[in-house]
């Protein structure tokens, strides 16, 4: 995920398969339009486009807020810790540019 700071880069790397992980522990049947999940469950947005923009940062953290640790779908201690660490500092990361009126986009290499 990125976004623009005075002409800078701001980015933070996610291996895909965590990222999977975090949004399989997020998932809500219910999802709101504009976040990571509706991309999610449809298998569209960031799936099909890099980089795509995020529509709404604030459905986005609400998600990941919505965030259930016995959903992320392994049994793995390490894993576990690890897509909870993410999920914290994905929420701080995307924060900044909520406050600062920034796109976010996630970028595929």
């Amino acid at each position: 995920m990125l976004y623009y700071h005075n002409g800078q880069k701001e980015g933070m790397l996610i291996w895909e398969g965590y990222f999977e992980f975090l949004l399989s522990a997020c998932f809500n049947k219910n999802f709101q339009v504009g976040g990571l999940i509706e991309s999610y469950y449809n298998h569209n947005g960031f799936y099909e486009t890099s980089p795509w923009k995020i529509k709404d940062l604030r459905v986005v953290i609400k998600e990941l807020k919505d965030f259930k640790k016995e959903e992320i779908g392994t049994n793995s201690p390490d894993i576990i810790h690890t897509v909870t660490n993410l999920r914290n500092e994905l929420i701080s990361f995307l924060e900044v540019p909520l406050i600062e009126k920034k796109d976010v986009y996630i970028e595929y290499p």
